[in-house]
């Protein structure tokens, strides 16, 4: 009986022992190769990313780049014994030519299925490489600039460029391409920013991601902006705040709510402009020069240094980013140029604001309104009437705040109205 006993025990153990064996070495998946980016087209500098992995350890691994009938890239492996295996293949580090190229990567594991057989996989993948950077010719010749305003650019770009854009330190602004063929791009100067420290670039990115960088040498003209002094009064906080109250806790005092509207309120908004600056035509929707509101005075200037005194002490310094045009009261306010409305509505320390887009990221703001009379999606023509002059948000007088803007970024107003400065800086061939 013990006999029979040991030899059912040894059966049983042999079954066992043979089971797993099956389970170790029968595996019905081949390996798994995948191949990162998943594009046909490829430039110098990418970098082939090959994954590879099974249920099985895998036993051998070769990998070939062929071009023109020759192997410009070869590894193999063998013994492997790990699950996966990662490799990445930077094409710039082989001497690769413009045109067509092949990758063939074969894999094999440690498995018997059927049995007798190994697992085994091979992908023959073929791309076309290009590593020619697109080139850029720029038609308007001598291009000049001030600081706080804009020039415009006008150039071609080969044929496959996906996109254009200027870079100027870490802000980037996008080139339109026109029906004619020809690229159109409006390029600020901030305010802030020096001629020294102004050094725009060109990039030009073709469809495989080839990037052409060209120096812009475009003369910049310095500019000053003079200082302003704004005073606060217990009369105005006690007039304008109960305006605001509803966005503070309860218990905050009128002169903190000024300042967070003054500083935090203000930056918030200018991100929003900033933001609706993408909102824009790729083609130019304005025409000649730009219209102020009639009969103005001037009381407030572009990009002036404004301290803010409270009780004979200075409580705040800011930008004043556009310029407040005074007339009579509930003057109307017309567009100052055709275009399309973007924005109407509150606006923060602008109050009830008005922003027509006029095409290539060129956009105009209409601050304190007291009456909106457009909506957006309209489009509105030169010198149509879009509301009237007001005292909504951070102001205490009848005026509209009037900004030319550049994708985002806040220019002198006063020289669109100026038809000579429009011809120097703004031409372009249509």
């Amino acid at each position: 009986m013990k006999k029979v006993l040991f030899y059912f025990s040894t059966i049983i153990s042999t079954i066992a022992l043979a089971a797993i064996l099956c389970a170790f070495l029968y595996d019905n998946n081949a390996p798994k190769i995948s191949i990162l980016p998943e594009v046909e087209l490829l430039n110098q500098n990418t970098e082939l990313l090959i994954n590879i992995t099974d249920k099985s350890p895998l036993e051998s691994i070769i990998i070939k780049i062929i071009q023109n009938k020759k192997t410009v890239y070869s590894f193999s492996k063998k013994n492997i014994l790990k699950n996966s295996f990662k490799l990445s293949i930077p094409l710039k580090d082989y001497p690769l030519e413009q045109g067509e190229i092949s990758l063939h990567v074969t894999a094999q594991d440690t498995s018997y299925y059927p049995i007798g057989h190994k697992g085994f996989t091979r992908i023959n993948n073929k791309y076309l490489l290009d590593i020619t950077a697109p080139t850029v010719h720029l038609f308007k010749k001598n291009p000049q600039i001030i600081q706080g305003n804009a020039t415009i650019l006008q150039f071609s770009a080969s044929k496959d460029t996906k996109e254009a854009y200027v870079r100027v330190n870490d802000e980037a602004y996008p080139a339109f391409l026109q029906e004619n063929g020809l690229y159109l791009l409006i390029l600020p100067q901030h305010w802030l920013l020096s001629p020294k420290e102004f050094k725009p670039k060109l990039y030009a990115v073709d469809n495989a991601g080839n990037t052409s960088i060209t120096d812009l040498l475009i003369p910049s003209q310095a500019t000053t902006f003079p200082p302003d002094k704004i005073f606060v009064t217990n009369k105005f906080l006690n007039k304008k705040m109960p305006d605001f109250i509803k966005r503070f806790p309860t218990g905050t005092e009128y002169l903190e709510m000024y300042l967070i509207l003054n500083g935090h309120t203000r930056a918030e908004n200018r991100e929003t402009l900033k933001k609706l600056s993408e909102q824009t035509a790729t083609s130019p929707l304005w025409e000649g020069t730009f219209m102020p509101l009639p009969n103005h005075n001037i009381r407030g200037y572009f990009a002036d240094t404004r301290s803010y005194f409270f009780e004979e002490k200075i409580i705040d310094k800011q930008r004043h980013l556009g310029l407040d045009l005074v007339s009579i009261k509930n003057a109307d306010i017309p567009a100052a140029n055709s275009g399309k409305v973007i924005y109407a509505g509150d606006l923060g320390i602008y109050g009830n604001t008005v922003v027509i887009d006029h095409g290539l990221g060129l956009q105009t703001l209409y601050g304190h309104m007291s009456k909106m009379l457009t909506k957006v999606g309209d489009t509105v023509e030169r010198g149509a009437l879009i509301g009237k002059t007001g005292i909504s948000g951070l102001t205490g007088g009848d005026h509209v705040h009037f900004e030319i803007i550049v994708h985002g970024v806040a220019i002198d107003p006063t020289t669109w109205w100026d038809k000579a400065w429009l011809r120097q800086y703004m031409r372009y061939e249509k």
